[in-house]
């Protein structure tokens, strides 16, 4: 079965808009892939729905624990500074370098 990290914009555009994004993290829910995050990675996606959607704290809680379902928790051993230009990405490759993900 192929490991994936997905970026945080998959998860805030399956959760807003559905379609192709929703699909992907429809295949982990019925066990087609297995998604793979990390702790860094739901808290920006929480900061983001915080920030610039402007939902409130439960409704953020739920989604996280909603991703936690279909997930597989990975902790990161060493950071990454690769990605100069949005450093928040580094937290995508440390996942996938820890998970050993197929695919990012």
């Amino acid at each position: 079965m192929h490991k994936v990290v997905l970026d945080t914009n998959i998860y805030l555009s399956a959760i807003l808009f559905g379609n192709k994004p929703e699909e992907i993290i429809n295949l982990g829910k019925m066990g087609k892939i297995q998604i793979l995050v990390s702790e860094e990675i739901l808290a920006e996606i929480a900061g983001i729905l915080k920030r610039k959607f402007e939902w409130d704290d439960p409704l953020i809680s739920n989604v996280i624990e909603s991703i936690r379902e279909y997930t597989i928790l990975i902790t990161p051993s060493k950071t990454v500074n690769i990605i100069k230009l949005h450093e928040p990405d580094n937290r995508i490759l440390e996942c996938a370098l820890e998970g050993e993900a197929d695919y990012i």
